[in-house]
């Protein structure tokens, strides 16, 4: 079974199963066998409710984990933890002016003392590379997907109308080659029929005269 039939158990609203044992067996016995699950569920809550004991656990560290459109802080805030931290750039500075004027009437003289100073440092700092409000702002089609062994895959949920359908694409190009196939070999029969008429009527060398032998009479004495 492993090698020749692959098994898809994809189980939408899971939530309406509540709590199935036999799933949760399912969900580390049945790879060996060449069988996947999939399961789709609302929230995080939805999952440790089919899942208590820990058994949200389990389920998340032996799947592969898509998150779209959160819109509660626990989930938005285990998400922001699992895409982990990142190394970005501080910058910091500053800008000073300073003046000071000075006058005397008396002697017809006069001071004027400008200052001028200014900073820029720069400085390296964690973040979490998506924070948890961040997260909730999110557009409901960003989805983040976490496979083990890769960073988090960030892409943009594309609804089945707005781009052609992959199998009408390959359907229409085989479509085509085919016609064009057919056409061909229409037009390649035309000029071999032409050719084998123009041969019947005009050959290449004339038709053989037919040969008469003389027929001696039959003497009957």
């Amino acid at each position: 079974m492993r090698k020749k039939t692959k098994v898809h158990l994809v189980i939408d609203e899971a939530a309406s199963l509540e709590h199935f044992p036999q799933l949760s067996d399912a969900v580390d016995k049945i790879r060996a066998y060449g069988g996947k699950c999939h399961f789709f569920f609302q929230s995080m809550g939805q999952l440790k409710t089919c899942f208590p004991d820990g058994g949200d656990q389990t389920l998340l560290a032996n799947t592969v984990q898509t998150f779209f459109a959160a819109n509660d802080y626990p989930e938005a805030d285990y998400i922001s933890m699992r895409c982990g931290e990142a190394t970005i750039i501080v910058r910091s500075g500053g800008v000073s002016r300073g003046g000071s004027s000075q006058a005397s009437s008396q002697n017809g003289q006069s001071s004027t003392t400008t200052s001028w100073n200014s900073s820029d440092n720069w400085q390296q700092s964690g973040r979490r590379l998506l924070k948890t409000e961040e997260i909730l702002a999110l557009s409901e089609r960003v989805a983040i997907t976490f496979v083990p062994g890769l960073p988090p895959v960030c892409t943009t949920l594309t609804r089945y109308y707005e781009t052609p359908w992959p199998l009408r694409e390959w359907i229409g190009r085989r479509v085509r080659a085919l016609g064009l196939s057919l056409l061909l070999a229409f037009l390649v029969s035309i000029i071999a029929a032409s050719l084998l008429n123009q041969r019947q009527y005009f050959p290449s060398r004339p038709p053989e005269r037919p040969t008469f032998v003389p027929v001696t009479p039959y003497d009957e004495r």
